[in-house]
């Protein structure tokens, strides 16, 4: 499963233990971090080390709620632990 999360949102320690005990891909959101602002690192490496992708300050507020294949390749940033992309979705068949 991937989710994600419109508008201006923070993804709390205890909301992140339950997306990585639910076998979660990849965790996408508007905002810069997916964590507190003012307390990010927690938030981060609860979904991290438990192997979910974060796609953080992507452009969701035109996109209406639905099911989409997500393209969001990164660039190849050598010795980098993040890198820009360009993310595109694809609304899915139904």
């Amino acid at each position: 499963m991937r989710i994600l999360i419109k508008g201006d949102a923070e993804v709390s320690s205890e909301a992140a233990k339950v997306f990585a005990d639910s076998g979660i891909l990849l965790l996408g959101n508007e905002s810069q971090t997916v964590g507190p602002e003012a307390a990010p690192m927690e938030v981060h490496l609860i979904l991290l080390g438990a192997g979910i992708v974060l796609l953080e300050g992507i452009r969701l507020a035109e996109v209406p709620e639905g099911s989409y294949f997500l393209n969001a390749a990164p660039l190849n940033l050598s010795g980098a632990d993040g890198s820009p992309c360009r993310a595109v979705l694809i609304a899915a068949e139904r």
